[in-house]
């Protein structure tokens, strides 16, 4: 199973992002149909990631109904500290990933500073990493700058 993880900034200015994840994931789904995604969860662009993936994975239970192989695709909530929203809507989380947790040793970190450990912690997880970065600073600039650093494939939507 191969892993991508999703970097973007919290507010997404551009219109055609959604329409640019899904031409992404059929990509990536191309080279292989097991896949686990990762996602932070914390703005606008992950938002947008999580329910591209969601399409994706109707779009591949409908195939299997059909007799085709297309593997599995899970979506992962990665979190960089325990949020409230977790014990307020459980039941809607569970529903919305197939696994939600936070990386071992952020746990005794400044909540500030778990932010980009979570996100490093990501890119070193995954194969690939689909980005929607157009601005010069901020934490999915850097995940992206640490992603080309490590030689991750990215697959850029701005």
């Amino acid at each position: 199973m191969l892993t991508c993880a999703f970097f973007g900034h919290r507010e997404i200015l551009l219109p055609d992002i959604p329409q640019k994840l899904d031409a992404a994931l059929s990509l990536l789904l191309a080279r292989d149909t097991a896949f686990c995604f990762l996602v932070g969860g914390m703005g606008e662009f992950d938002a947008m990631a999580a329910q591209a993936v969601r399409r994706a994975k109707g779009f591949v239970r409908g195939a299997l109904s059909t007799g085709l192989d297309l593997g599995q695709i899970a979506l992962h909530l990665v979190l960089p500290y325990m949020e409230n929203r977790l014990n307020r809507f459980p039941d809607e989380y569970r529903a919305r990933f197939d696994e939600i947790y936070i990386p071992a040793g952020l746990a005794d970190v400044y909540f500030k500073r778990a932010i980009p450990l979570r996100n490093r912690w990501m890119v070193d997880q995954a194969a690939f990493v689909v980005a929607c970065v157009y601005r010069d600073f901020g934490g999915a600039r850097a995940a992206l700058e640490y992603a080309r650093q490590r030689g991750k494939e990215i697959l850029r939507l701005a």
